[in-house]
């Protein structure tokens, strides 16, 4: 089970991709994109350079920017190399896959699920209170005050993109908190991860392999 920064939490669901490559698509989990991105072999263009605003992938009504990836990469970065080291992204884990390629692939299905759950708070009329929006932006107030310059630069912080991460990662707490005590209170069988499920089957998910093949967290460690 992966985790949310900030103390939020993380679902391990089932997500349902539509991969762009070039003029194909397909519908595949998250563990068979990061395999088909391995094993098709596809050529990335050395000139392809990223921008922080490219949009690498589409939830429904959302997308997510390179920017917005960053905001993850630097946290997993800082996670990780406090307590294992900055080579740790080279380590290959039993599966064959690098721990960068695991990475990637935690970080894939958090940005995506914490997308899916903010449509079903919309559904539910789950927002924020004012109260709530203060506090979201006393979080990036205190979050920006611990990176640097330089950090900035990098990972194309910005205040606004921070404030939507964090707006969404608040609502996403928030409904989940909701459905829990509702289940809890009404005696209600299903599940937070079965009505996440059901309303996942109804969400359009699309991202670009180009350009997620091209994002590096290793190279951001150097």
């Amino acid at each position: 089970m992966a985790r949310w920064s900030k103390g939020y939490r993380i679902l391990g669901l089932f997500l349902i991709l539509a991969v762009l490559t070039g003029c194909s698509s397909k519908t595949a989990t998250v563990e068979e994109v990061m395999e088909e991105m391995k094993t098709t072999g596809e050529q990335i263009p050395e000139k392809l350079k990223l921008d922080f605003d490219d949009v690498i992938l589409q939830v429904d009504s959302y997308n997510v920017t390179y920017r917005e990836v960053l905001f993850y990469i630097y946290q997993a970065k800082h996670n990780y190399e406090k307590k294992l080291g900055d080579q740790v992204w080279d380590i290959v884990l039993e599966s064959k896959d690098t721990f960068e390629e695991f990475t990637k692939q935690e970080l894939l299905k958090q940005m995506t699920e914490v997308k899916i759950i903010c449509l079903m708070a919309e559904e539910e009329g789950v927002s924020l209170t004012k109260e709530e929006e203060h506090k979201v932006k006393q979080a990036v107030a205190s979050f920006l005050k611990t990176v640097t310059e330089e950090e900035k630069t990098m990972y194309g912080v910005e205040e606004g993109t921070l404030e939507t991460i964090f707006k969404e990662n608040a609502i996403a707490s928030k409904l989940y908190d909701k459905v829990i005590a509702t289940t809890k209170k009404e005696g209600k069988k299903i599940t937070f991860e079965e009505q996440y499920a059901k309303r996942s089957e109804n969400v359009e998910i699309k991202m670009s392999v180009e350009l997620w093949k091209k994002i590096s967290i290793h190279a951001l460690a150097e």
